[in-house]
């Protein structure tokens, strides 16, 4: 069994890491923290009867999430899909939480490979498919062109992030964000709060 202080202490360490999170950030964290059954093996081994009925709770809950479809390959589109998303250091944090402290660049690198790039080859089929309703009448066809190109650049630009991420992550061994609306959105709140962070120990 693990030593209780020790474990104690590792929480405490990652408690600190996600407070630095944005709102959105910290929740994804938590709960990817909570889902985790080896986080939770230190519970009630004080004797406590409040923390071993906390304890037991969540466990059950997970079994229950597990019966529903919560499996390991959830766990792994979770991790590599959202946790490959998140900012820097929010994937040093994921990382830690997951077991893979000393290879966090794993994180970026399949999140590049299998999430990324796909991604960024959609924006072309989505462009290509715009490009076919401006054929079809003149109403659309504005819409439709504005709508291609707007796909195009951010096909383009998507696919070179992501080519970069994970070259950089191979040989590298760095975390990068991606591009996106789902990672701008996830992590806007992070980067704020260490802009307002920063903002607050200047002055």
């Amino acid at each position: 069994m693990k030593d209780v202080p020790a474990v104690l202490d590792s929480h405490r360490d990652i408690d600190r890491l996600i407070s630095k999170s944005g709102i959105i950030g910290r929740q994804i964290l938590h709960f990817y923290r909570f889902m985790r059954p080896e986080d939770h093996e230190y519970g009630g081994t004080d004797g406590s009867k409040t923390i071993n009925s906390v304890w037991s709770k969540g466990n059950r809950l997970r079994r229950f999430l597990t019966r529903l479809g919560i499996s390991w390959l959830a766990d792994l589109l979770f991790t590599y899909y959202v946790g490959g998303s998140l900012t820097r250091q929010d994937q040093l944090t994921f990382a830690e939480i997951r077991g893979i402290g000393d290879r966090p660049y794993l994180l970026t690198l399949r999140n590049a490979v299998f999430c990324g790039i796909p991604m960024s080859l959609c924006y072309f089929l989505l462009g290509e498919g715009l490009d076919i309703l401006a054929d079809v009448h003149s109403y659309t066809e504005m819409s439709a062109l504005i709508g291609q190109h707007i796909a195009l650049v951010m096909g383009t630009i998507s696919l070179i992030v992501d080519l970069f991420r994970a070259l950089d992550a191979a040989w590298m061994k760095r975390c990068w964000a991606p591009f996106g609306i789902m990672p701008f959105v996830v992590n806007l709140p992070t980067y704020l709060n260490r802009v307002f962070n920063k903002i607050k120990e200047k002055t």
